[in-house]
């Protein structure tokens, strides 16, 4: 935004939480840096972004009738989501799934509708808090470790993993269909039945279980 010669581009703070509510579609063209701010953004349509758009926050909280798109080199330490559409999200480095408060509305874990959800990262991704995706679908995808509390148990119809450090996801989840191009030793556990098989999300597809001549 631009008036009597004073430009304004994206969203900055100086360390301060950001929420942002809208009753359609966001689209975030610039960028929101809030250093060690917390962005909650809750809206009834889809939320977007463009390459220029990306996020830097400690925390990232979403609430998201729509499909979610985040696939820019967002640097985000926590995440949270409460979304009813297909959530797609990309972190340049370790990302946490947590705990979000903002203006007192607390997300915890990721849940959705039944819908697909696809984690890159350009390190370390841990799971603090579940994952509830009904008969949707995770796909994560890390260049460092995955790992899990016992807290940050994974519930869906098929989770795809993609890392090429370390894979250690032994809590108690219920994961219906496992398949894994994975890096590095891979140690997973499931309360009943597990099938290895295919896993496609975003047009990423995983079949079986393969490693670099590493353990499973």
């Amino acid at each position: 935004v631009t008036v009597d010669g004073m430009a304004i581009s994206g969203v900055t703070t100086s360390d301060d939480d950001v929420k942002l509510t809208a009753g359609g579609n966001v689209d975030l063209s610039a960028a929101v840096a809030l250093d060690a701010g917390d962005l909650l953004v809750a809206t009834s349509g889809a939320l977007s972004q463009q390459l220029s758009g990306t996020i830097t926050s400690a925390g990232l909280g979403l609430m998201v009738d729509g499909a979610t798109t985040l696939q820019a080199a967002n640097d985000v330490d926590v995440l949270a989501a409460m979304n009813d559409g297909e959530t797609l999200f990309n972190d340049a480095d370790d990302l946490t799934v947590g705990s979000v408060t903002v203006q007192g509305m607390t997300l915890t874990g990721i849940t959705t509708s039944d819908d697909n959800v696809k984690l890159t990262a350009g390190a370390h991704v841990e799971l603090s808090a579940a994952v509830v995706l009904g008969t949707g679908d995770l796909l994560v995808a890390t260049s460092g470790n995955l790992s899990q509390q016992s807290s940050g148990v994974i519930t869906s119809a098929g989770l795809g993993l993609m890392i090429d450090g370390t894979t250690t996801l032994q809590a108690a989840n219920d994961v219906d269909t496992l398949a894994a191009m994975n890096g590095g030793e891979t140690r997973f556990n499931d309360v009943d039945d597990v099938t290895v098989g295919s896993v496609t999300v975003d047009g990423m597809a995983i079949s079986g279980v393969t490693t670099s001549d590493d353990d499973v």
